[in-house]
């Protein structure tokens, strides 16, 4: 399925043979072994048929360790991430 539409799957596709053993889609975690990166993970995605076809780069950054404000009045807002889109439509 993909928005919403029942679509056939890679094995069932035109000119793919059926007993294909190709991956369609990985994901990989890396860190970096350094003081300044160290518990930042860094991870990389792609495959066939995910639900946009995009290229970002999204920081994701952790909450704060002591909040000013109680804990009810900031449960809505979520976390905080900046996205930088390469493609398409760049923007920030």
């Amino acid at each position: 399925w993909q928005g919403g539409e029942e679509v056939l799957g890679y094995l069932e596709e035109d000119g793919i043979d059926p007993k294909s053993t190709t991956d369609t889609f990985a994901a990989i975690k890396l860190t970096i072994n350094n003081r300044r990166w160290a518990g930042v993970p860094f991870y990389l995605r792609t495959g066939k048929r995910l639900g946009r076809r995009v290229t970002e780069i999204a920081v994701v950054f952790k909450r704060a360790p002591y909040l000013p404000f109680e804990s009810g009045a900031t449960e809505e807002l979520g976390g905080n991430a900046l996205v930088i889109r390469v493609q398409p439509d760049e923007g920030v």
